[in-house]
């Protein structure tokens, strides 16, 4: 359930009728003010319940002081992964940290990584070790449940990327999945294929909050006199899904697919299939385990580092806990050509 906000400066303004300027001089203790507006502003600001931003005012004074490299804050690394370092090893996840580390050093913030999946974690210590440690900001990381996050949130900023697996009310970082599924089936049609078909678990359907589908069959719609091929799907993995995806090549018999994992092609070749020569394979979400790949590079780099400044743009307007609403940034990705399919006739 989502939580109280914050008081902003904006909020303590518009009830003491002055401008944010006039409140923020007033609560920084400037005498430059006259007393009657002194005291609606700090009227409001008990009424309201404000309370001033910590990393703001630091920010201010070093700025003042004309300390602007000694700045910084402090932003956690919800770290939900089975495997502590997977963030940092997994090629198809380590873009994603590397763009949220350089990011959040660039700009002055330090990232402390919190890996809640260690033995004997529970929401509690997550809370105590956030507090403890002064972040201001939280990035939650694709694959977190919400049993894990189940503490309180509203002195926090919060943002995500990649896409969640729960409707989660924060501001995310996305790839442009309706784009990059069409572009997918344009660029497999420029290659001359015909009969152009995708496979999605339930989980994908999921995390790409229907969008895959979306531009799939947005591109087969305005694709006229081609024989449509339906969307295949199945179990809530990929590492499950082997079965009901062979089920649906052999029923559909399509001469090319657009699949997010890196096994299909050994599963094709169990049953006949050889990429490039009798089918083609492309990938929507392209990364290292992958090398060789036609498909889409989502930038997983800029996902990361566009979720760091969401993060940061929170913290310096000094907004905390869940928005009234959440935005949706999307990537687009872009095409690169590999060997999974054959040459343009």
């Amino acid at each position: 359930m989502p939580q109280p906000q914050k008081v902003s400066l904006k909020e303590v303004a518009e009830m003491a009728g002055v401008s944010a300027m006039t409140a923020s001089r007033v609560l920084a203790g400037k005498s430059n003010v006259s007393p009657k507006l002194t005291k609606a502003v700090k009227d409001a600001a008990q009424t309201l319940g404000y309370q001033s931003n910590p990393l703001v005012q630091r920010v201010m004074s070093e700025l003042r002081r004309g300390n602007s490299h000694s700045l910084t804050g402090i932003i956690a690394f919800i770290n939900a992964s089975s495997k502590e370092n997977d963030w940092k090893q997994l090629p198809y996840l380590k873009p994603f940290y590397e763009g949220i580390q350089d990011r959040t050093t660039s700009t002055g913030f330090a990232l402390d990584e919190i890996w809640i999946r260690q033995p004997g974690w529970h929401p509690g210590r997550t809370k105590s070790v956030l507090d403890a440690r002064g972040v201001q900001g939280i990035i939650i990381v694709p694959g977190s449940d919400p049993s894990q996050l189940d503490f309180p949130m509203d002195k926090f900023a919060l943002a995500s990327f990649g896409g969640l697996a729960f409707d989660y009310p924060i501001h995310q970082v996305l790839p442009d999945y309706f784009h990059n599924y069409v572009l997918c089936y344009r660029k497999l049609r420029e290659h001359g294929y015909q009969r152009i078909g995708t496979f999605l678990p339930s989980y994908e359907v999921r995390i790409t909050t229907e969008r895959a589908v979306g531009g799939f069959l947005s591109a087969q719609w305005a694709d006229p006199g081609k024989k449509k091929i339906p969307v295949g799907g199945g179990p809530k993995f990929w590492s499950q899904a082997k079965k009901d995806f062979l089920a649906w090549v052999k029923k559909e018999k399509p001469d090319a697919i657009i699949a997010g994992y890196n096994e299909v092609d050994d599963w094709l070749k169990e049953i006949g299939y050889e990429v490039p020569r009798n089918i083609g394979l492309v990938h929507p979400g392209l990364a290292e385990d992958v090398e060789g790949w036609a498909g889409v590079d989502t930038n997983r780099y800029e996902q990361g580092s566009q979720a760091v400044d969401l993060l940061t743009g929170q913290i310096f307007r000094d907004e905390a806990g869940f928005p009234q609403t959440p935005k949706r940034l999307t990537i687009k990705g872009h095409w690169t050509e590999g060997q999974t399919i054959r040459t343009k006739p």
